[in-house]
């Protein structure tokens, strides 16, 4: 199986295999629809000097206080334990992203497709978790078997 060796590459699978919602001017910045269990989510790809960048953002809202980012921030850095491929991050805007890193040397279709299975899989994971724990500091974690 070959990687892809440019963005026109990946653009024509991308156009063919997923809901395209946006294309930046330069080629190298892609928005595609989802469709999770838990909630649709928007993913940002990023074609990087040598990385391609899969972010969903917004993941998650920005903690309503200081005690909801507390326990939202501690349960995101144990979600980013038991991750493989991905790895959750906040923005400027203090809002959690979800986010792959993909090297370009190995990307291919079959690498992006479990790359965005991962994302889904993730996302619908911890949706709820990371909702309930930025709006409340009672919220209770829930977490559910595979």
């Amino acid at each position: 199986m070959e990687h892809f060796s440019d963005t026109r590459e990946l653009d024509i699978f991308l156009d063919d295999t997923f809901a395209v919602l946006e294309k930046g001017e330069d080629g190298k910045y892609w928005k595609l629809r989802l469709e999770g269990e838990a909630n649709q989510y928007k993913v940002h790809l990023r074609w990087l000097d040598e990385n391609l960048l899969l972010t969903v953002d917004p993941y998650g809202p920005p903690p309503r206080d200081k005690e909801c980012a507390a326990r939202l921030h501690h349960y995101l850095l144990a979600a980013n334990d038991e991750m493989r491929w991905g790895f959750f991050s906040i923005d400027r805007d203090y809002s959690v992203e979800l986010n792959i890193n993909l090297p370009q040397a190995s990307l291919n279709d079959q690498v992006l497709k479990r790359a965005l299975d991962h994302l889904l899989f993730y996302g619908d994971r911890h949706y709820f978790n990371v909702l309930n724990l930025a709006n409340s500091a009672q919220a209770k974690v829930v977490i559910e078997d595979d």
